[in-house]
């Protein structure tokens, strides 16, 4: 009975520092996209102040094409963040079922 508490305890000291980790790795990227889709956003605030200041179509055009890149590298890297933390996700169910194995023992 007491040793199969210190294995969860264990295990559960071991899961917490894992989906720590892989969820650190995760906001950085998530805050790195948040960075791009906000420099995005002033792009877009930019090309509006062009287009309402009625000079050079051509200018605003050209930003907005710059908007819709930043905003679609801003997606890509939201879908990187999504894919580090599901890998986290499965690493953390490995280290459970190790941990499940190691306490029956």
């Amino acid at each position: 009975m007491e040793r199969e508490r210190e294995g969860s305890d264990r295990e559960r000291r071991e899961l917490d520092r894992e989906r720590r980790g892989g969820s650190e790795s995760g906001k950085s990227w998530i805050e790195s996209g948040e960075g791009r889709s906000e420099s995005g956003e002033s792009w877009i605030e930019s090309g509006e102040s062009w287009i309402e200041s009625g000079e050079g179509r051509s200018r605003a055009a050209r930003v907005g094409a710059r908007a819709a890149r930043a905003g679609a590298r801003a997606a890509r890297v939201g879908s990187r963040a999504a894919r580090v933390g599901s890998r986290a996700a499965r690493v953390g169910s490995r280290v459970a079922r190790v941990g499940s194995r190691a306490a029956r023992v």
